[in-house]
């Protein structure tokens, strides 16, 4: 990357495909250590990722239109399938701008996370044929007893931070018809598209280094920091143009 920032030199030294060493160098007191402190607000918080934003059940042509319903069948209940859901990581495979997903799937027996990406069927936004991946560690779902058959719809979106309930349902109305809006439950959703940021400062012979040990969810640490930069040049950038 180089001489990105003014006065200050910046090298990304890729250790996989989702771990890197961001190094900021600058022989300016303080240069080094205000871009690494941007760097890592914008890395934990503007990191665009898809989490589950919403879930519609449906059991002998019944929907289950809150959490607290008794779902028959299910040996959990619906509040744990979504915490486990939320808790979890899952990645599109394919290279593609889609934002909105869904997911159909049937539970019958026990179901584990994997096999939802494995097995459901998928509907996005805008129309694309696509396909997911589980990325953290494999569980089982729900088991479905007495013969039952539970029709499982999961909503995802791609997003930023912390999305509110009311937001994630103006987008899922950009997929389903109005009528079938009500038969969902959405929910709030978490977007952090990397999993840790640590922090390393030295000061040698006057010339300050901070290194940055990034950890992202997805196998593509590259394209994560050069959104990153894209970010911050983009503020940077605006600020200039304000100040002029």
């Amino acid at each position: 990357m180089g001489n990105l920032f003014l006065a200050c030199n910046l090298q990304c030294n890729e250790i996989s495909s989702n771990e890197c060493n961001l190094v900021f160098k600058s022989d300016v007191e303080g240069i080094a250590l205000t871009y690494a402190n941007l760097y890592r607000r914008v890395l934990l918080q503007n990191t665009p990722y898809m989490s589950v934003a919403g879930i519609k059940c449906c059991v002998d042509g019944s929907y289950i239109r809150n959490f607290f319903e008794v779902v028959p069948g299910l040996t959990g209940s619906l509040i744990d399938i979504s915490t486990l859901l939320h808790n979890s990581v899952f990645d599109i495979e394919n290279d593609t701008d889609c934002t909105e997903v869904i997911i159909k799937t049937s539970l019958k027996g026990k179901v584990s996370l994997s096999d939802i990406v494995k097995d459901g069927n998928f509907t996005a936004r805008n129309g694309e044929d696509i396909s997911m991946r589980l990325i953290s560690k494999d569980s089982t779902l729900a088991s479905v007893v007495s013969g039952k058959v539970i029709e499982l719809e999961i909503f995802f979106r791609k997003g930023v931070g912390f999305l509110q309930k009311d937001i994630n349902t103006q987008a899922l109305k950009r997929i389903v018809e109005d009528s079938e809006i009500n038969d969902w439950i959405v929910t709030d959703s978490q977007h952090r598209g990397v999993v840790s940021v640590s922090y390393n400062v030295a000061n040698t012979l006057g010339r300050e280094t901070v290194t940055l040990g990034v950890k992202s969810y997805n196998n593509n640490i590259g394209e994560v920091v050069r959104s990153c930069t894209e970010n911050i040049i983009g503020q940077l950038s605006k600020f200039s143009d304000e100040l002029s």
